[in-house]
């Protein structure tokens, strides 16, 4: 088999809080906790999975988030961690790469939000330009979070996005308990915006998540969602409106989605032919890399090289930016 490392890759779909380095979040760490004596070991625990946790609740709750929250101090600290995120992803040969960041839980850390993306966003550009990339920012919206803060967002958003500091918006959380109904208002507003929008659906819940966030909430690409294989309706959907899945297995087995990587319905979504890009979700979290997702899969027989490439040269229709 060919060596994947040595591909070309995109990855659509990829957490600012889950692709922590832990050795970059240690940097961090010393330069503002500098008596302490905790380790690379320590972050290393801290931030990578040894196993499946079971839940999307509980993945959710290993992801960098609250390390982020209490060790970075600065705009300049925030843009190292991006700085370094995109350094790792071109280390596994990703020249496209789209972060999400969940803006919501650094509101206050820069004089206002507009001017901390935009540091961010300048950062991204500068190191992608230098590794010979291309990178673009998705602000994240969070289904627990306050409707009124969301709105906010979108309203940072919109100037944002008008700037091209960011190349589109993520909602993203737990289905179970706040379902795509609750921002179908969003949605609108979004929409109104012009903005590119992608949906976390299917992702462990049913197929009817992934058909709401198409119809109700003019999703234009969907995270996950390969629960989707669950209705014939849904597929035939996704195939008419040429919608993405941005499938991330490993993801999907660690938070009981699946047991197996078998279980996961790829073969099924290509052969309705839905749009797939094997992406990583939280690759530290989990503790993959993008050529190990697919090497894996290739090697179980789940999808070929080809097929892979094949998904590589039409994932370009779907970029944001």
């Amino acid at each position: 088999m060919q060596n994947i490392k040595l591909i070309k890759k995109i990855d659509l779909h990829r957490h600012i809080e889950g692709a922590i380095n832990p050795a970059s979040l240690l940097t961090i760490y010393r330069k503002n906790f500098f008596k302490d004596k905790k380790t690379l070991k320590d972050f290393e625990k801290m931030l990578i999975l040894e196993k499946g946790v079971g839940s999307l609740d509980k993945f959710i709750k290993k992801l960098g988030t609250p390390y982020l929250k209490e060790y970075v101090k600065t705009p300049d600290d925030l843009c190292f961690i991006f700085e370094k995120t995109i350094e790792d992803a071109h280390k596994d040969n990703i020249n496209y790469l789209e972060l999400r960041f969940t803006l919501s839980n650094f509101m206050k850390l820069d004089k206002t939000p507009d001017d901390l993306i935009k540091k961010i966003s300048e950062r991204m550009a500068a190191t992608s330009s230098k590794l010979g990339m291309k990178s673009g920012l998705i602000l994240g919206i969070k289904r627990d979070d306050e409707i009124s803060l969301s709105t906010e967002i979108i309203k940072i958003a919109s100037r944002l996005y008008k700037d091209k500091n960011i190349v589109g918006i993520d909602l993203a959380g737990n289905e179970h308990f706040f379902p795509n109904e609750l921002f179908i208002e969003l949605g609108k507003k979004i929409k109104k915006e012009n903005i590119p929008f992608v949906v976390h659906a299917g992702e462990v819940t049913n197929a009817q998540s992934v058909k709401t966030a198409v119809e109700k909430l003019g999703a234009n690409r969907i995270g996950h969602g390969t629960k989707a294989a669950e209705s014939l309706e849904v597929l035939e959907l996704l195939a008419k409106k040429k919608i993405i899945l941005e499938i991330c297995p490993t993801s999907n087995i660690q938070t009981g989605a699946y047991e197996t990587y078998e279980d996961i319905p790829i073969r099924k979504i290509l052969n309705y032919k839905v749009p797939v890009l094997i992406c990583t979700d939280d690759p530290v979290t989990s503790g993959i890399t993008l050529s190990r997702e697919i090497e894996t899969l290739i090697k179980k027989s789940i999808i070929t090289l080809d097929e892979y490439k094949l998904m590589l040269k039409n994932a370009h229709n779907f970029y944001f930016s």
